[in-house]
C-alpha cells in the first residue's frame, strides 16, 4: 500500500521552482530519492565525510534537547541525531517537498518516538514552541 500511495504521489506533486529547476531529478523520484539515501552513497559523494559531517553538526546538541531541522537530509544523518538527542528530546524536521517527508516518515516509522516530520516552506514556518538548536544540515552543500 506505501508503495502505490507514494507512485500516486510521485505523479501529482509540484515542486517549488527552486527545487524543480535544479533539483527535480532527484526530490521529484522517489527511485533516486531512495538510492541517494544509502549510506554508502553519501559516503562516495562526500568522499567518506558522511558520519564525520553529522557528528560535527550533533556535537554541541545536548542529550534531551528540542532541536528542529531544515530539511529531511540522506543518510545516516537523522539516525545520528535522534541517537543523540533520545526519546526524551524532540526532534522535528520541516521540508516543503512531500515525497521527502513521505520517504523519511517511511524509513522512520515508529522507530524513533522523540521525532516529527512537518511538510512546510521553512520560511514561512511558524512555531510556538521553543528550540534550543537549529540544523541546517542539507544546506551545507548548496
Amino acid at each position: 500500500m506505501a508503495a502505490k500511495n507514494s507512485q500516486n504521489l510521485q505523479k501529482n506533486v509540484k515542486l517549488p521552482i527552486e527545487i524543480w529547476s535544479f533539483y527535480d531529478w532527484l526530490y521529484g523520484s522517489q527511485k533516486h530519492s531512495l538510492f541517494f539515501d544509502k549510506n554508502w552513497v553519501c559516503d562516495v559523494l562526500t568522499l567518506g565525510a558522511t558520519h564525520f559531517l553529522a557528528y560535527e553538526v550533533i556535537r554541541d546538541i545536548p542529550m534531551n534537547a528540542k532541536t528542529i531541522q531544515f530539511g529531511a537530509t540522506f543518510g545516516p544523518q537523522i539516525d545520528i541525531t535522534a541517537n543523540k538527542i533520545t526519546p526524551y528530546g524532540k526532534f522535528v524536521i520541516i521540508d516543503k517537498n512531500p515525497l521527502q517527508i513521505l520517504r523519511c516518515e517511511q524509513k522512520y516509522e515508529n522507530l524513533y518516538p522523540q521525532l516529527s516530520f512537518v511538510k512546510a516552506d521553512v520560511t514561512r514556518f511558524k512555531s510556538e514552541e521553543k528550540f534550543d538548536r537549529v540544523i541546517c544540515y542539507n544546506l551545507l552543500h548548496e
